[in-house]
């Protein structure tokens, strides 16, 4: 007969935080994997200095927009990513 003895550790209770990117970080990734926005940017030319985006960056939230929150109108931005990671959008 064999025998086989089971050593178990009990862990610690950790907390784990976590953040909702849905799959906007796949097309995120994407966009920076083909350099969307600096692609617009160049196409675009110059742009105003006193501008908070770009443009490629604007239409980069816009697909973004489109993709992940298709029944609200674009103004509502700031609501849709408020559960978002968005430094890794």
């Amino acid at each position: 007969m064999f025998s086989l003895k089971v050593q178990t550790k009990r862990l610690k209770a950790m907390q784990i935080d976590t953040q909702n990117i849905d799959h906007l970080g796949l097309v995120a990734g994407m966009c920076e994997e083909i350099g969307l926005v600096d692609l617009i940017d160049q196409a675009v030319g110059s742009q105003a200095k006193n501008k908070h985006l770009t443009y490629g960056q604007a239409v980069k939230c816009m697909i973004l927009n489109r993709l992940g929150f298709v029944s609200r109108t674009l103004y509502m931005y700031s609501e849709y990513f408020e559960d978002k990671l968005i430094d890794h959008l």
